[in-house]
């Protein structure tokens, strides 16, 4: 009688063991395994909304932009004639920056070099300079001005005509710079210049500047198809 009941709990038991793992096994099949990812539950500490002090721009007498604005509101300007006001943080020049990359002949002295670039310029990039709001502006957050003028080498005054040596639309009043200056420039807001220099960014193509601290600025431009004003004798 005692084996019996004994026989008969132990295949009851042998039984709801089957079942179990058969319905875990198929519940497993089913639901497929566990995912090793888990939802993150720590709370993010997000960043303020910013307030609108926080893009405000410096105010210039005359309706001058800033850096800052133009960089916040690109699309804004883009392709429109303004004027910028800052500070000169950085400037391209041949004898400052291209001379050292020419390659030297034997016995070649720093005016051999500077007379190799003048007889041919396309050796060095465009004269240009680069605009800060403060004077401790890097340089990579620095406008970008190009087609900065500088003066006719000897040769190009020797070869080029002299009613286009003459224009100021095709060589413009060189107004003298340095790093440190305050200056307001005046030009085309714009991706690219006439001479392929690009920046996504922008970049203003010059016409005219007032060198604040030196005090000193350009005469306007004349109008498209007005013939140019005669320069003085010596005036470049």
């Amino acid at each position: 009688m005692t084996s019996s009941r004994v026989t008969t709990g132990l295949v009851f038991f042998l039984g709801a063991t089957t079942l179990a793992s058969v319905g875990a096994c198929g519940k497993d099949q089913l639901s497929g395994p566990k995912a090793e990812v888990q939802a993150n539950t720590d709370k993010v500490d997000l960043p303020d909304v910013p307030d609108e002090s926080d893009f405000a721009f410096p105010k210039h007498e005359g309706g001058a932009h800033s850096v800052k604005e133009l960089r916040v509101r690109r699309e804004q300007f883009l392709d429109q004639k303004l004027t910028v006001r800052g500070f000169v943080v950085e400037t391209y020049t041949w004898v400052k920056d291209c001379a050292p990359t020419i390659e030297r002949e034997p016995k070649w002295t720093d005016a051999d070099v500077i007379k190799a670039i003048e007889a041919d310029p396309t050796k060095c990039q465009l004269i240009k300079f680069y605009l800060g709001d403060s004077k401790d502006t890097p340089v990579s957050q620095a406008l970008w001005v190009v087609d900065a003028p500088r003066a006719p080498t000897p040769l190009e005054k020797e070869r080029l005509p002299k009613e286009e040596i003459a224009d100021p639309r095709m060589w413009k009043e060189v107004i003298p710079y340095e790093v440190g200056d305050e200056v307001t420039v005046t030009g085309t807001f714009a991706i690219a210049s006439p001479h392929s220099e690009r920046n996504l960014k922008g970049l203003l193509v010059y016409e005219t500047m007032k060198n604040i601290t030196q005090g000193v600025e350009s005469q306007p431009l004349p109008p498209e198809g007005e013939p140019p004003p005669a320069r003085p004798p010596g005036g470049r």
